[in-house]
């Protein structure tokens, strides 16, 4: 039997969704921990560390 897979995908998923289907379909092992990079918080600046005018 021969089949097709149709998915409908916003243009802002298109690009984890293809990576994630040719890791599936590449049988690529599972890694230890996502490569989507950290989102960290701003910077928080003392009063002391800033320099004064």
């Amino acid at each position: 039997e021969h089949g097709m897979v149709d998915m409908v995908v916003s243009r802002l998923e298109m690009r984890q969704t293809i990576s994630r289907l040719l890791k599936m379909l590449l049988k690529v092992p599972p890694a230890d921990k996502p490569l989507e990079p950290e989102i960290l918080p701003p910077a928080v600046v003392n009063a002391e560390a800033r320099p004064q005018a």
